[in-house]
């Protein structure tokens, strides 16, 4: 950036999901130079993925992510920024206590088989040829890999000697965060801490008892997880209450927001003393010094000249995904627990059930059942056609449920959502496209920041506390904080 720097300093953030509050929320909180913040949105509401449907018996059905985790350092982190906001007492967490929370289970041979804990760990399970803690205690004996990338699904096969942890455990995994086949996903994008357990300590299990990680910041959301104990959470109303009241808070602090505008084009502009982007809407064109896109790929390079970029952008992938919510009256979950995955070998036509009324009973209504059954990934096109058919979709999931759950009645409420690039696949040798991505943007002192889910992780947790690294890291940078 030259020296001159205009006043007010004008950032546009492309996109009002998670990503695009945290960045709002990172600038107009750390920037010490007076600046203008606005963020652009096409759709009539913000939170992006994140999408609730609220109904007047106070049922709640989520057609995106359902919770966050509430373990570990990202997640405490990400509490601990969202703690900001002044809505701890909207928070819902889920205690270890709770059979939601600890309670995981697989599909196999027809059967919904729960995942080994506790003293179930050294007895055999299902599909594997010994016990889980068996495969564990052999596994730090395994020579290490000096590949610098590798799929998920070959890791777990080779760490732990074993066809089966990859294809019943790894598998079903990975259809469960990205909706994908492990055999195509990339360990070190997918899993960094696992990749980095290996490569610093030799074995998952030595990296799991000697890495110590980094301490989270400590605040009074993040301080109730860990009192309580929490695994998972969400908010009273649903999910898509927290980027309501998020992006509220963010106005009261002086952010500028532009709902129902979709951007059309990207054109920069260089000068001897400055660069600015000029963004044509459908509702006019607005002025940046800097740009924070928080798009997909996809609509992101519709969207820009540089044919350079353009290239780059293309190598990331998506998959689609339909996400269908039923409720039952009068029926039974018969698992108690968080739900179920499925693992490719079983050929099912769906990836995994949720068992929502299990997780938060707050958004259910009494003597009722809700699940939310996911299908499509490798498959959608096979499944749905072209056309991305919601009416096949709907019979998928209520076939499912009567064959695997025994439900006999038909479901009393039910909504179908059909989204298309919604998580990214993280291929082997994902992080050089990053990078790649990520050079060409500082070697052409382009005044633009690419953050959103293309990189660092899909979940709620993940796209907050990346997108406030990476605000923090370009403020920094710049001298603007």
């Amino acid at each position: 950036m030259s020296s001159w720097l205009p006043i007010p300093f004008r950032v546009v953030i492309l996109g009002g999901g998670l990503s695009g509050l945290a960045a709002a929320h990172t600038v107009l909180k750390h920037a010490q130079v007076p600046t203008q913040v606005t963020v652009i949105e096409s759709q009539n509401r913000f939170g992006g993925w994140l999408e609730s449907t609220r109904f007047n018996d106070g049922t709640v059905f989520e057609h995106g992510p359902r919770s966050g985790r509430s373990y570990g350092n990202v997640a405490l982190d990400a509490l601990s920024l969202l703690s900001d906001i002044g809505i701890d007492d909207k928070f819902i967490g889920v205690p270890k206590s709770n059979d939601a929370a600890s309670r995981r289970y697989i599909y196999y041979n027809g059967q919904i088989l729960e995942l080994p804990r506790g003293l179930a760990l050294a007895k055999k399970w299902g599909p594997l040829p010994k016990s889980l803690l068996g495969l564990m205690i052999r596994e730090p004996f395994v020579k290490k890999s000096d590949l610098d990338d590798m799929s998920v699904h070959e890791f777990f096969r080779r760490r732990f000697n074993c066809e089966e942890i990859a294809d019943y455990l790894a598998d079903p995994l990975c259809h469960g965060i990205f909706g994908w086949d492990s055999k195509q996903l990339s360990l070190r994008s997918c899993f960094p801490m696992l990749f980095d357990y290996e490569k610093n300590y030799g074995s998952v299990v030595k990296g799991a008892l000697l890495s110590k990680g980094n301490k989270p910041p400590i605040s009074s959301l993040s301080n109730k997880a860990k009192e309580q104990q929490w695994m998972a959470w969400s908010v009273k109303g649903g999910m898509q209450t927290l980027p309501e009241l998020w992006s509220q808070h963010l106005i009261e602090k002086g952010l500028q927001c532009h709902l129902n505008t979709e951007c059309k084009k990207l054109k920069v502009e260089f000068t001897t003393d400055s660069r600015k982007f000029h963004i044509e809407t459908n509702n006019g064109t607005f002025e940046a010094d800097h740009v924070i896109s928080t798009l997909s790929a996809p609509v992101l390079l519709d969207m820009i000249e540089d044919q350079t970029l353009r290239h780059l952008l293309q190598d990331i992938r998506y998959t689609n995904m339909a996400v269908m919510t039923l409720q039952y009256s009068g029926e039974k979950i018969p698992h108690s627990g968080f739900g179920y995955l499925v693992p490719s070998k079983e050929k099912l036509d769906i990836l995994g059930v949720t068992f929502d009324s299990h997780i938060f009973p707050e958004h259910a209504l009494e003597n009722s059942s809700t699940v939310t059954v996911m299908a499509g990934g490798p498959r959608f096109h096979e499944l749905f056609g072209e056309k991305a058919d919601e009416n096949t979709a709907t019979e998928i999931a209520v076939r499912s449920v009567r064959d695997t759950l025994n439900f006999k009645s038909e479901p009393i409420k039910n909504v179908t959502k059909m989204h298309r690039h919604c998580i990214p696949q993280y291929h082997v040798g994902h992080y050089k496209t990053a990078e790649n991505i990520q050079n060409y943007l500082l070697e052409q002192n382009l005044p633009l920041s690419i953050m959103g889910n293309m990189w660092g992780g899909p979940g709620v947790n993940d796209v907050i506390v990346n997108a406030r690294n990476n605000t923090m890291t370009w403020l920094t940078n710049n001298h603007l904080c």
